[in-house]
């Protein structure tokens, strides 16, 4: 998927890493190299952002 296939406010799935099945919001989508996607994930009741690359996340709905 290529970045720009991600929209800021999207719902996405951590597919792998140490935030594998977490559910988050694409807050931010990088353009330039490396092309991370900052998701905001809840994290003992507060959203913590994670920067993952594109192929290690899928959108939800």
């Amino acid at each position: 998927m290529a970045p720009s296939e991600f929209k800021v406010g999207e719902i996405v799935r951590i597919l792998d890493g140490p935030f594998t099945n977490f559910v988050g919001i694409v807050r931010v989508v990088a353009t330039t190299p490396p092309e991370l996607i900052t998701v905001g994930v809840g994290l003992q009741g507060r959203e913590v952002p994670v920067e993952i690359d594109r192929y290690r996340i899928e959108r939800i709905q």
